[in-house]
């Protein structure tokens, strides 16, 4: 969806005395609303349920502070927001802002564009899915699509203190080198303590030095991305002097200094051809603290709604690292959050055990934050020096560059441009490492990384990606609502240790060559009385074949009767069991029946060694996996089974049941008696020998789920974009050997052709590890999608 025209921006005027208590405003009319609660009610079927409603309704005098920059906060009698839904002729019902002034409700003017025009619409710049690509999002240029290759920009003389020591010759070369290495963007960091050096007050002399800047880019063919609040950077917090330890998302003065920047800044340089969007942060939970959701999202509603005032034309996002994806609720949910910003961007920096599942998480971020429904562009990843070779930064480099591409992401940004020669200045001083993560040295020499962004750039160009699509999803992992929700008296999973779970269940899927999104399960709201009776059912994704459940240990009770439900009517469910687990239609669902003893996990002997009695799917007996089980862990307990109406699949060495298949309606429920991907998991390279990724292989074959082109190398992901007669084929090795890979088309091909050098290719190749190559089949007769 793109963005519609709105009318012209407001120019800048002189400044109008502040609202405060002493004064009317300007009393527009009388309008009827309806107070909103704060929660955020779950998707259904890719559609938003509406908010719950306080049953009440009342008139209030709506009063506008033309000025919003200079509405005094601090002298608000009362400021706490509210969420209040209007409905008048001519306006859509959206989320707004007001603040209360003794009796009446005084309206934030920054939100004043969000709530008069929707948010997307046609412009020259806009984030959106081209028509008929339900799985591809990307930043759209007037009218056509470009994927953003680039990285993160500190001037390789100065670092964060590039602007105190501006220095345009050495800027222009090092924009020039970027541009000369195929990257299109990058992101740019106002230093706040040098753009803000007191309140109230933003130096001309940086926004002197921003708009060279940003003229800089656009003559070097560079797009940026600024970034508004940098208090935190490279291992340090660099507070603005004048703030005093106020509250950064709370407090009234410190929001109306806030919004004056960002405003100020907007309204000099958001013309600026080079400018590709905006961010407001720079991992703002790092520098002003975790919030509550309802705090954060108000404060991420301000400060957007500041930016669309003066320009509703660029995309904008928090910067915020997107860390809830991982598990770590700080204050910004991503699920409201899609109605605030136009992308997410995660930050992903992590270490592992499991080499294989360390190469799929930057993928695994990409896959989780566009299940919300919005595009992600990866604005950060990387690796210093001091902790990867040049060889080994160049191989992390590629396979996530290509992977997250192939995963339908906007962009990525890798960290960053260029290594520092700067031991002496804070925070290199202290955080040396961070002197060497650029895809240069601090000579200006590309380093084998930068060249896998240019090798990217250059099969970019080979593609119209308007032209390709991949296929939408039919498999859904499912995220419980536990992860971003904390119910009354819970004592089940952490958010962690559910993205752990989540993380593997997608290795071993894009093993399988099975294609899965996430589906977010609904919140229960436990604050509302009017619920208390009960809510309406769970509305399971539209066009869902195979649902996952992976190690879950709380599901809601409306969940666990939607997927008895589902599979009535001919879906595939997996569940793998959790110790302690909250269900109460087991045996409905599963087909058996527990045994478990109150209390204690029944953990199994090590190594565990299950083997198939029977087929599923393609899947032959005999087939057996194998385990090693933490022998301390409750977590590693199985559930010990005695089939009522499912039929035993595999067994353990001792016979007891691990594996069953309920026939339910004309669908099935396949059951793992054993936590399977806990246990991997928790063992070191869990992947190397592992196959479970079989069991997921055949589940895809009972959901009949078969790729376009299908993969026998499960260290090998086999990615496929449909295009008009054609089929691109992204073959990435994310293993550390060299790997045999043969690929198998569903549809009759014509020839094959590498697609960087053009040569004639065979469908059965070895690639070196960490490796990528990219195929196009023609099909034959020339057959559409």
């Amino acid at each position: 969806m793109g963005r519609m025209r709105r009318p012209a921006p407001r120019q800048g005027k002189a400044a109008r005395p502040p609202l405060n208590p002493g004064h009317e405003g300007i009393s527009l009319l009388k309008v009827r609303v309806t107070q909103r609660r704060l929660v955020q009610q779950p998707r259904a079927q890719g559609k938003e349920v509406a908010h719950g409603a306080v049953p009440h309704s009342h008139d209030v005098d709506l009063v506008i502070q033309p000025q919003g920059p200079d509405l005094q906060l601090a002298q608000l009698c009362a400021h706490r927001p509210l969420y209040l839904a209007v409905a008048l002729v001519g306006w859509r019902p959206a989320t707004v802002a007001f603040w209360t002034v003794g009796g009446a409700h005084v309206f934030d003017p920054a939100a004043l564009p969000a709530i008069l025009y929707p948010l997307r619409r046609r412009v020259a710049w806009s984030l959106r899915k081209p028509r008929g690509m339900p799985s591809i999002r990307y930043l759209h240029k007037d009218g056509r699509p470009l994927y953003l290759v680039g990285v993160n920009y500190w001037a390789r003389h100065a670092g964060p203190l590039m602007w105190r020591h501006w220095q345009p010759e050495r800027v222009r070369a090092e924009l020039q080198e970027m541009r000369g290495l195929g990257m299109n963007v990058c992101r740019s960091f106002l230093f706040t303590p040098d753009f803000a050096p007191a309140p109230g007050y933003v130096d001309p002399t940086m926004l002197d030095r921003l708009d060279e800047f940003l003229a800089l880019c656009h003559e070097a063919g560079i797009y940026t991305i600024p970034t508004f609040f940098v208090g935190h950077m490279s291992g340090e917090n660099w507070d603005v002097p004048w703030r005093n330890g106020r509250d950064w998302y709370r407090d009234p003065w410190m929001l109306q200094q806030e919004v004056a920047y960002v405003q100020a800044v907007v309204q000099r340089v958001w013309r600026a051809p080079a400018i590709a969007g905006w961010l407001l942060s720079n991992e703002i939970p790092l520098y002003a603290g975790d919030t509550d959701a309802a705090t954060g999202l108000l404060w991420a509603e301000r400060m957007v709604g500041a930016i669309r005032a003066i320009d509703p034309h660029h995309p904008i996002s928090l910067g915020d690292g997107a860390w809830p994806l991982l598990g770590n609720n700080n204050g910004f949910p991503l699920e409201p959050l899609a109605k605030v910003v136009d992308f997410y961007g995660p930050h992903i920096y992590a270490s592992a055990t499991d080499s294989l599942r360390h190469s799929y998480l930057p993928t695994w971020s990409i896959v989780a934050a566009t299940s919300y429904g919005l595009p992600a562009v990866l604005e950060e990843f990387g690796c210093s020096a001091a902790h990867a070779s040049p060889e080994h930064q160049a191989d992390y480099y590629r396979t996530t560059y290509h992977s997250t591409f192939a995963a339908g992401a906007a962009g990525a940004l890798g960290w960053c441009f260029s290594d520092l020669d700067l031991p002496a200045q804070r925070p290199y001083a202290h955080h040396a490492f961070e002197l060497l993560f650029g895809v240069t040295d601090a000579q200006g020499r590309p380093k084998p990384a930068a060249h896998e962004i240019a090798r990217l750039a250059r099969l970019l160009e080979r593609i119209d990606l308007a032209a390709y699509r991949l296929p939408e999803p039919a498999a859904f992992l499912i995220e419980p609502s536990s992860m971003r929700h904390r119910y009354p008296f819970y004592n089940w999973l952490a958010p962690g240790a559910i993205s752990q779970m989540l993380h593997e269940a997608f290795t071993l899927s894009r093993q399988a060559k099975l294609d899965v999104s996430v589906w977010h399960e609904p919140v229960i709201d436990c604050d509302r009385p009017d619920t208390i009776e009960g809510t309406a059912g769970v509305a399971l994704p539209a066009g869902a074949c195979l649902l996952i459940a992976p190690h879950m240990a709380h599901l809601t009770a409306p969940t666990w009767e939607a997927l008895a439900h589902f599979a009535r009517r001919g879906g595939t469910v997996y569940l793998s069991y959790s110790h302690g687990w909250s269900i109460h239609n087991f045996e409905a669902l599963t087909g058996c029946r527990h045994q478990l003893r109150y209390g204690l996990a029944e953990i199994p002997g090590s190594p565990l060694e299950i083997t198939f009695q029977r087929p599923l799917g393609l899947l032959p007996a005999g087939t057996r996996l194998r385990y090693q089980v933490p022998q301390a862990e409750q977590r590693a307990g199985y559930c010990p089974v005695e089939p009522v109406q499912a039929s035993v699949v595999a067994i353990d060495g001792d016979g007891h049941p691990a594996i069953l298949e309920h026939a339910l309606g004309s669908g099935r429920v396949v059951f793992s008696a054993f936590p399977l991907e806990y246990y991997i998991a928790h063992a070191y390279e869990g992947h190397r020998h592992d196959a479970t990724w079989q069991l997921y292989r055949a589940l895809r074959d009972l959901a009949g789920l078969a790729p376009l082109v299908d993969g026998d190398n499960p260290f090998v992901e086999v990615r496929t974009f449909a295009g008009p007669g054609d089929l691109l084929v992204w073959t990435i090795n994310h293993s550390w050997e060299p790997q045999p890979v043969a690929l198998s088309p569903s549809l009759p091909i014509q020839q094959v052709r590498d697609l960087e050098t053009g040569e004639h290719a065979g469908l059965a190749f070895e690639l070196p590890k960490k490796q990528v190559r990219v195929l196009r089949l023609q099909l034959a007769g020339g057959a559409g999608r």
